[in-house]
């Protein structure tokens, strides 16, 4: 009885061994052999364990070449440039630290003669207590802390405009629905014009624009209504090429206009304002104010 115990015990110790043989030789996981392989190279590929002595591969840089090449332009306010035979550069000098520092506050976009705008502005009387209005930009003027620009629209047949400050601090918003440039400086002839060219919905919505694409420049031209007008826009001192003139005036009345063209002006150097030097000085002033 006691010799087949030993002889059963002897058996189940042998198929024990044998199972831990077969075991240990059976081949080795993907992840272990790789781990194996690793830790024996690691010094190789690495180099030595010193701090720093590692070196990352540099990050692949990706250029999309389908899209164009981002413009670099700067727009400087014309407000910024002060006018010509100033007296006292001081006085425009301290007018720039204070637009600067409103700027900060309040956004003001790039927008010329011809764009539309949306001015969001503070109004106690208003039920929200505030006010929207929309409208063609036809003037910008003014210098420093005075300038202004005027939005013109038609609101139920007639012709409505505000004057805004451009540095209010009434003004919470100024919003460009569409950025564009017309023919001419100044489009108060719009209020001589058909009530069409001035009409825009209050609700109209925002026009993106990449910002690597040109100003668009609409060459628009508009009919005029009878005359009388407010200023004779045919002479040659408005220079006005936004008019259809040949829809509204005979030969002759054109011809009578050509008399009170000045030619000589145009070869007048004293005329001409160079501002270059004077938007270089700006131009540091505005890359301080941001640095400060």
């Amino acid at each position: 009885m006691a010799a087949s115990i030993a002889r059963g015990c002897r058996a189940t110790m042998a198929l024990g061994w044998s199972y831990r043989c077969t075991w240990a030789l059976r081949p080795a996981p993907a992840s272990v052999a790789c781990q194996a392989l690793a830790g024996q190279n690691w010094r190789q590929i690495t180099g030595p364990s010193e701090p720093g002595a590692f070196q990352p591969p540099p990050k692949p840089v990706i250029v999309d070449k389908r899209r164009p090449q981002h413009r670099e332009s700067r727009f400087l306010s014309p407000e910024f440039i002060p006018p010509r035979g100033r007296t006292n550069p001081l006085k425009f000098h301290i007018e720039r630290k204070d637009m600067l520092e409103r700027r900060k506050i309040l956004h003001i976009p790039e927008f010329y003669v011809g764009s539309i705008l949306r001015v969001t502005t503070a109004d106690p009387y208003a039920s929200g207590k505030t006010s929207q209005f929309l409208g063609i930009c036809i003037q910008r003027s003014g210098t420093g802390l005075g300038a202004t620009f005027i939005l013109r629209n038609t609101i139920e047949g007639q012709g409505v405009e505000i004057c805004f400050e451009l540095y209010n601090p009434r003004i919470q918003e100024i919003q460009v629905v569409k950025l564009q440039k017309r023919l001419d400086d100044s489009l108060l002839y719009l209020r001589d014009a058909l009530p069409e060219y001035s009409t825009f919905d209050m609700n109209m919505k925002p026009i993106a624009q990449e910002p690597s694409q040109e100003v668009h420049v609409n060459q628009l031209k508009v009919k005029m209504k009878p005359k009388p007008w407010s200023k004779r826009w045919e002479r040659p001192k408005f220079n006005i090429k936004g008019i259809r003139f040949d829809l509204c005036l005979t030969e002759e009345q054109m011809k009578e206009a050509q008399k009170w063209s000045q030619p000589w002006l145009e070869f007048d150097m004293m005329r001409e304002y160079d501002t270059s030097k004077t938007e270089a000085a700006i131009w540091d002033e505005i890359e301080a104010s941001k640095n400060s």
